[in-house]
């Protein structure tokens, strides 16, 4: 018995409430420095210490990513179904009913003087995401290397190599609301909530805010350099 889209809807609305509570708490302060946190993050690569001439630095949030109904990493057989995408579909018009004009920005690398031009995603507004719990699966599971560590140090989790995909299990999370059945969907969605809930509370005894956070990964990459 194939299950319904609306539940498949409804659970990958839980999902994309949980994440995007998390990253509001816990990684928008690195968000909003993003020139900065780039920077500090690849300080051998000249493209990442940049000045922007002109527009909003889309940084992660490259023209496209939230157009991807796939999961990451399962290839072809990871695209949503049809009928998903247009249920996902209709829920974002309800938040923008118009597809906005991907934003082009303008950037100076420091060191060699070049300028590049570069193309954001559609749905990146100067205060963030627009899509809210309708992000695809690789906005939700991306984290650059700078909030991924951080997190990852003062959670006390396996240090990502760099750049993940894969945030708090994400990329199995959506795959089963996308394509297993209710009793799957349900238990991936659970548990990520609650995954994050706990690691909400840590980050909070320990450092109140996101901005607690940011400073005390800011002070240990001083520290680095």
């Amino acid at each position: 018995m194939r299950t319904p889209v609306g539940l498949r809807v409804r659970a990958y609305e839980r999902a994309g409430r949980a994440l995007q509570g998390f990253f509001s708490a816990w990684t928008s302060a690195f968000c909003a420095r993003c020139v900065e946190v780039t920077r500090l993050a690849h300080p051998r690569l000249p493209a990442a210490d940049v000045e922007v001439l002109e527009g909003v630095f889309a940084g992660c949030c490259q023209a496209g990513v939230a157009d991807g109904y796939w999961i990451p990493g399962l290839g072809d057989e990871g695209r949503f179904p049809p009928e998903v995408v247009e249920a996902l579909e209709r829920a974002r018009r309800h938040l923008c009913a118009r597809r906005p004009v991907p934003p082009r920005f303008r950037v100076r690398e420091r060191r060699t003087g070049r300028v590049a031009t570069g193309v954001g995603c559609a749905y990146l507004s100067p205060n963030g995401c627009v899509l809210g719990p309708w992000r695809a699966p690789l906005c939700f599971g991306f984290l650059c290397s700078g909030p991924a560590r951080a997190l990852a140090e003062a959670l006390g989790l396996p240090e990502p190599a760099g750049d993940t995909d894969d945030f708090a299990g994400a990329r199995g999370v959506f795959a089963a609301v996308v394509f297993g059945d209710p009793q799957e969907a349900e238990g991936a969605v659970s548990g990520l909530e609650q995954r994050l809930q706990g690691w909400h509370a840590a980050l909070e005894r320990r450092f109140g805010t996101g901005e607690g956070l940011y400073r005390w990964w800011r002070a240990g990459e001083s520290r680095g350099s």
